[in-house]
């Protein structure tokens, strides 16, 4: 390895390491992600499409205080950052369902930069529609306005069980409102008789 590459893999390193700290620190803006990418005159990171590169991408999905904005300017830096994965196999768009604070446009920004991600399940076969039937935090609006972007995207979640057998339905039910529910039958009718 030449100089100038480990001075390229140490800066990226530090890039990373410096937004993966921020991504879960309870002071995450816009403004503070700007200002370090700008600090590191924004050194490309080149990962590997795994989580070790894009945990700030991830903490920032599961943080709290996540907003359009902030997961707008990752992806404007960090575009590939949507296809990150963990060993479980999880995907951001897994991670921002179970956030409460997530918002239809966070999904549609996710949902845009990593299309497959919809219909992705994790280790246990779980979809995005599986955490966001148990993020019973969500309000009533943003709740099926995201339930309408996954399904329309790919209409087959509905009927996608996990590796336990259990459908969304099953897991919205729960502690899913009765609505909630009642959308998710209606999108797969007989669903909720179904063991």
């Amino acid at each position: 390895m030449t100089e100038r590459e480990y001075s390229s893999q140490s800066a990226e390193l530090l890039l990373a390491h410096e937004l993966t700290a921020f991504c879960h620190s309870d002071s995450l803006s816009e403004e503070g992600l700007h200002e370090i990418i700008v600090h590191h005159n924004h050194n490309y990171l080149t990962p590997n499409n795994n989580e070790s590169e894009y945990t700030f991408f991830l903490a920032a999905c599961r943080n709290e205080r996540v907003t359009t904005g902030i997961i707008q300017c990752l992806l404007e830096y960090f575009p590939d950052a949507a296809a990150a994965e963990t060993p479980e196999l999880f995907v951001p768009l897994h991670i921002a369902c179970s956030n409460i604070n997530v918002t239809p446009g966070i999904v549609q920004l996710l949902i845009d930069a990593h299309p497959d991600s919809v219909r992705r399940a994790n280790n246990i076969g779980w979809t995005p529609l599986h955490h966001l039937c148990v993020n019973q935090n969500l309000g009533d609006a943003d709740v099926f306005a995201i339930l309408k972007l996954l399904v329309e995207r790919y209409p087959d979640l509905v009927r996608r069980a996990d590796n336990a057998g259990n459908l969304p339905i099953h897991v919205a039910s729960i502690g899913g409102s009765p609505e909630f529910c009642s959308v998710l039958i209606e999108a797969y009718p007989g669903s909720e008789r179904m063991s």
